[in-house]
């Protein structure tokens, strides 16, 4: 969209894109719309934007550029998979991601906002929806994503018991989590209170081990993850 003055229906406007014209159409008095031709490169570059008037460059204030940018290309998710209430996080890694941009993921239709952390990857936080999997694409100023790979909303994992309950300070107490919907394919993980997350062994779906750490004599909340999705109490 170009903003100007003194435009008027029925003008003979052109859009001048470095050298690529294209016709314009006016919307209103101060505003013409038109479409921007295929890139010159594949890489990022910026043009000279011009509008013509009867094929003659029209009185402009200042110079005014167009930028292209490469296509926004996904490679990996980390994880791919997460609880289906939403609110966690999800790194998107790939290519072409620009900071200071405007950022979307998409899980599906939804559309979320997004953070750089680098020009390879994004930041973003899943939002509730169904069980099930969708596509997962990105955007940038606009400019969507040339790949899309699948995430998987499951269902949520829930604690109900542990066996033994209790053990040692020096720690190694194989504790067995009782629960429901623990995924066979899930990197699974148990946080006893503060202390770094230990890596769990699945057993069935309703069923996990996990090693307790070491630790000062005191109560602590045992908390699961899968794919470091967030954090399930008992």
């Amino acid at each position: 969209t170009i903003s100007g003055r003194h435009f008027w229906e029925g003008m003979n406007a052109q859009c001048s894109f470095g050298r690529y014209v294209v016709s314009a159409n006016v919307t209103s008095n101060r505003t013409i719309e038109c479409i921007s031709p295929t890139s010159p490169g594949s890489q990022d570059t910026s043009v000279p934007l011009r509008l013509l008037v009867d094929d003659k460059p029209a009185q402009q204030v200042g110079q005014v550029g167009f930028s292209y940018r490469a296509d926004p290309i996904i490679t990996s998710l980390l994880p791919s998979s997460g609880p289906a209430g939403g609110d966690h996080a999800v790194t998107v890694i790939g290519e072409n991601f620009v900071s200071g941009a405007l950022l979307r993921c998409y899980f599906g239709s939804s559309a979320v906002p997004a953070g750089t952390v680098s020009s390879t990857r994004m930041l973003c936080n899943a939002p509730a929806m169904p069980t099930g999997s969708v596509d997962l694409t990105v955007s940038v100023d606009g400019v969507a994503s040339s790949t899309a790979l699948e995430y998987r909303f499951r269902k949520e994992v829930k604690v109900l018991r542990l066996s033994p309950s209790q053990g040692p300070m020096r720690g190694a107490t194989l504790v067995t989590v009782f629960g429901s919907d623990f995924p066979v394919d899930g990197d699974l993980q148990c946080r006893f209170g503060a202390a770094e997350a230990v890596r769990g062994e699945w057993v069935s779906a309703s069923s996990m081990h996990c090693s307790s750490p070491a630790s000062d004599a005191g109560n602590r909340t045992l908390e699961v993850s899968v794919n470091g999705a967030g954090f399930t109490r008992e």
